[in-house]
């Protein structure tokens, strides 16, 4: 069996690194179309900030109280974030609700999807499709940041993407296991909370899966390229995030983003936004606490989901 195949399939059943991979979205819309999306931010300090932490709202209707927080998904250790203020809405909540809800137990249909999505039939290679000088670059650049020896044909662009920005971020010290996302995850188990999700896994999956291959191939080129410069892209929407500078993080979210990739913002942001209304004002109808956690630029610039349910009548306040 090629050696492709088999890390493939080895792949596909492991869980915890499809995890990984389902996680790195918001930073792979930062570190892929166009790299310098947020390169004008540096010097930049204006913005709503509250000087408290990240920024995190109070959504309310009749008896339900939604908390609305925006995470970064990869982190490094020695990043603080999680303030008194956000700890003390957390435990108050009943319920705790990701972008895509806890997929261990559910590895048939992770590889159901991945097979259907993201692998090209028998007799077709990612080289096909990028060129073998891009996919041989590829392949390097992998065994450069010490990831074990992949052979990456099978793969649809979308997911070499993931897999070689997982291996990039890590080799950075910036990893899943300190994003903010993972660490609500964790607390909310121990704390017996419910989890749930604001989409299925097909549908996250589908974000990346659903672009056109021209756009895939142009950010895992741009991915690579970016590995070989200073990208002060990261730092720069981490340092916002963590003071609460909404209007930094807008810029980078719509402005730039939408300039530079619009059908990449428009899948990534603007149609995830609306399609989450709903199971917020489902959370809205219910009882008691709900504390939701998604990609900070969810909540940031023109289309956010802040703005979508206040046009719906919600009362949304920043705490």
């Amino acid at each position: 069996m090629p050696a492709g195949l088999v890390w493939m399939r080895w792949w596909m059943r492991n869980a915890r690194l499809f995890a990984v991979i389902l996680a790195l979205f918001l930073a792979s819309a930062i570190m892929a179309p166009g790299n310098a999306l947020a390169s004008d931010l540096a010097s930049d300090n204006g913005g709503e900030t509250t000087g408290s932490g990240p920024a995190i709202w109070k959504a309310s209707r009749g008896g339900a109280t939604v908390y609305l927080f925006g995470t970064v998904h990869v982190l490094e250790a020695d990043k603080v974030w999680f303030t008194q203020k956000i700890k003390s809405r957390f435990d108050g909540a009943h319920t705790l609700a990701l972008e895509m809800a806890d997929i261990r137990g559910r590895g048939g249909e992770a590889r159901r999807l991945i097979r259907q999505l993201g692998a090209y039939p028998p007799r077709d290679s990612l080289a096909n499709h990028i060129g073998e000088r891009s996919y041989m670059r590829l392949q390097s650049t992998m065994s450069r940041l010490g990831a074990p020896p992949v052979a990456l044909y099978r793969m649809r662009p979308w997911v070499a993407l993931l897999v070689f920005s997982t291996h990039a971020l890590a080799a950075d010290g910036r990893l899943l296991q300190y994003g903010a996302d993972n660490n609500l995850h964790r607390m909310a188990l121990q704390q017996n909370k419910r989890v749930i999700g604001l989409e299925s896994m097909e549908t996250h999956l589908r974000v990346f899966a659903d672009l056109p291959e021209e756009l895939q191939v142009e950010m895992l080129n741009s991915s690579l390229d970016a590995l070989n410069r200073d990208n002060p892209e990261y730092r720069q929407i981490v340092d916002a995030w963590i003071i609460g500078n909404v209007e930094k993080l807008s810029r980078l979210a719509n402005t730039q983003m939408a300039e530079r990739a619009p059908l990449f913002h428009q899948r990534l942001l603007i149609d995830r936004n609306r399609s989450w209304i709903k199971p917020i004002e489902r959370m809205l109808g219910g009882k008691g606490s709900y504390f939701v956690a998604a990609g900070a630029a969810h909540f940031a610039g023109e289309g956010n989901v802040i703005e979508l349910l206040r046009a719906r009548g919600v009362t949304v306040v920043r705490e």
